[in-house]
C-alpha cells in the first residue's frame, strides 16, 4: 500500500527523539513492503513564517514539511488547525503525490483534519490514531476545536486509540460506533531497550525522559527530586530532552544545588544506554494518551514511578511492576519512593522483570503495524 502519514511531530537532526514512536511505525510499515510518505505540519509564528522549511530524509524516509500559520494560543488552535487543512490543500508537493492508497493521521488535532483534507483531494479512505493531547488538551479549550475534531473523527474509515481510557474519550468525543474504534498499543524495539545484564539497585540514580514542558510536571519533578535528596544524599538525577522550560529549570537546579544532569535531546540508543545505567524512572506529566517512554522504561526493567494519568495504568500495576505516584502531593510521592528505595535487592529485582516481561508480552511494533494493516485492508 502507498500510504500518507500525516503528523506535526517526527524526529530531525535538532531533535531525534520528537515523535520517535512515528517513525518506528513507519519504519515497520516499510519493512512489510509498504510505501509511506511523511508530511509533517510545521507550525510558525508572525516573524517566522517568512522562513522557508526544508524537507529531509530520516534514516531512509523521506518527510515533507508544509509549514502554516499558526496563532500563538492554545485558545485559538481551531484556527491554526483550519490553516494548516488549507495550505496543505494547495501545497504543489502535497498533490503531487500521485498513486495513493490511504490516509493515516496521527493525532486528530491538527493531523486528523489535514488528513480529512488530503484524503478528499485523492480520493481515498482516512484513518486516524489519537495519542492524548488531541483529546484530552485542545477539544477542552476551544469550542471550535470540539467541532473540528468531531468533524475529523466521525468522517474517519477507522480511528486508532493507544490506550482504552483514551479510547472511551474518543468515542465520547465523536459518538463513534464501538466498531469504528479500537486500541492499538504502540510499540518498543526491543532490539534497543532491554534490561542490563545486573542492575545495582544500591545506587539511587533517577531518569526523566521527556519535552521540558509544564505539561510534563518537570518544575515538580525537580522539587521532588530534592525532596528525595534530603533522605538520600548520593541520589542523582538524569534529565533528557529539550524545551521551553530548560533554562529556568537548570537555574533551579543551581540555586537549590541538586546538581541535576541535563543532557538534552538524544537519540533512542544513547536514550536505551542511560535506561540501563539508571535505576529509576520518573514521571509525573499531567495529562498522556500511553507514553511512549515509560513503555520503553518498563522494557529495559527500570523501576518506574508515574503519574496515573491516563493509559499508564493499563500497563503501570502499582507495586507490582511499578508504581504510581502524586504530583500534587509531593511529601506523598516522596514517601513512596523512600519505602521503595529500602526494599531488598531481590524485591526490587523481582519488579525490574515483572516490568520487562510486561512490555516484550505486550507491547511491539510488529503487533501494531500487523493490527494496523488488517484495519486498513478490512477497510478498503
Amino acid at each position: 500500500m502507498n500510504i500518507i502519514i500525516v503528523t506535526h511531530v517526527y524526529p530531525d537532526k535538532a531533535d531525534a527523539q520528537a515523535g520517535i514512536f512515528v517513525h518506528r511505525q513507519v519504519k515497520e510499515l516499510e519493512r512489510l513492503g509498504h510505501n509511506a510518505q511523511v508530511i509533517r505540519l510545521v507550525p510558525s509564528f508572525f516573524l517566522r513564517y517568512s522562513k522557508k522549511e526544508r524537507d529531509y530524509i530520516h534514516e531512509g524516509v523521506k518527510v515533507t514539511c508544509v509549514k502554516y500559520f499558526k496563532i500563538p494560543s492554545r485558545y485559538f488552535y481551531s484556527l491554526s488547525t483550519l490553516i494548516a487543512g488549507v495550505v496543505c490543500l494547495i501545497d504543489s508537493r502535497v498533490r503531487s503525490i500521485n498513486n495513493v492508497d490511504l490516509v493515516y493521521s496521527q493525532w486528530s488535532l491538527p493531523g486528523g483534519f489535514v488528513g480529512f483534507c488530503i484524503s478528499k483531494l485523492k480520493r481515498v479512505k482516512s484513518f486516524v490514531c489519537v495519542r492524548g493531547s488531541d483529546i484530552n488538551c485542545f477539544s477542552k479549550n476551544d469550542f471550535l476545536a470540539r467541532i473540528i475534531n468531531r468533524a475529523a473523527l466521525s468522517s474517519s474509515s477507522h480511528v486508532f486509540s493507544v490506550s482504552e481510557l483514551l479510547m472511551k474519550e474518543a468515542k465520547k468525543c465523536a459518538g463513534l460506533r464501538d466498531d469504528l474504534v479500537s486500541v492499538n498499543y504502540n510499540g518498543v524495539d526491543s532490539e534497543v531497550f532491554f534490561p542490563p545484564l545486573l542492575r545495582p539497585f544500591s545506587t539511587p540514580s533517577f531518569l526523566f525522559v521527556g519535552n521540558l514542558k509544564k505539561e510534563k510536571g518537570v518544575f515538580e519533578l525537580l522539587r521532588l527530586f530534592e525532596l528525595i535528596k534530603a533522605c538520600f544524599p548520593i541520589a542523582t538525577l538524569t534529565v533528557v530532552g529539550k524545551g521551553a522550560l530548560e533554562s529556568k529549570l537548570k537555574s533551579f537546579s543551581v540555586e537549590r544545588k541538586l546538581d541535576v544532569n541535563f543532557v538534552g535531546s538524544q537519540k533512542a540508543d544513547k536514550v536505551a544506554l542511560l535506561m540501563r545505567e539508571c535505576n529509576y524512572f520518573i514521571f509525573l506529566s499531567k495529562s498522556e494518551g500511553l507514553p511512549n517512554v515509560v513503555l520503553e522504561a518498563l522494557a529495559s526493567g527500570m523501576i518506574v514511578f508515574s503519574t496515573p494519568v491516563g493509559g499508564v495504568p493499563e500497563v503501570v500495576f502499582h507495586g507490582v511492576n511499578g508504581f504510581h505516584i502524586s504530583d500534587i502531593d509531593l511529601n506523598a510521592s516522596r514517601d513512596v519512593i523512600k519505602e521503595v528505595l529500602l526494599m531488598s535487592p531481590d524485591h526490587l529485582s523481582r519488579i525490574s522483570d515483572k516490568a520487562s516481561v510486561t512490555v516484550v508480552e505486550k507491547f511491539n511494533w510488529k503487533s501494531n503495524v500487523r493490527y494496523l494493516t488488517e484495519v486498513f485492508n478490512e477497510c478498503q
